[in-house]
């Protein structure tokens, strides 16, 4: 993955107010004429997960310069607390005929996972009490 944004290495820190948040993935894949899915998941592989947006981009290949997935999370329901939100990125012919299923193979997908401080100063979070990132081990 070329650059993610924002990093992965720090909390992202959102709130109620202001505008929705965009993850966002740049990346490179020889596509074969197919559809790259993105998925963004809030708490994925947790009995709380939600799949909160989706995005596609179009086929290209090593060579072609395109956007970004980016996929924005309307948070404004959203308690405050520590989240783990996951983008998925994976091609059209690893879903199923829909595509608001998960991925059929973990192995060929790609996984960013961000921790977010949803209304809540990032200092005053309990790292411990932050859901974990995906896919976990023992999942599927």
């Amino acid at each position: 993955m070329e650059s993610v944004l924002p990093t992965p290495f720090a909390y992202v820190v959102t709130s109620t107010t202001g505008p929705a948040p965009a993850f966002s993935v740049e990346f490179v894949s020889e596509d074969l004429d197919e559809d790259v899915v993105g998925h963004l998941y809030r708490n994925l592989d947790d009995i709380n997960e939600e799949l909160i947006g989706t995005g596609v981009v179009g086929p290209g290949s090593l060579d072609t310069v395109r956007p970004p997935m980016t996929i924005y999370w309307g948070r404004e329901r959203e308690t405050a607390g520590c989240y783990a939100i996951t983008m998925t990125l994976a091609h059209r012919s690893n879903y199923e005929d829909t595509l608001i299923s998960k991925p059929k193979d973990r192995s060929k997908t790609a996984y960013v996972t961000w921790w977010v401080a949803h209304g809540i100063a990032p200092e005053d979070l309990d790292f411990e009490s932050c859901p974990p990132p995906a896919p976990q081990p023992s999942s599927r």
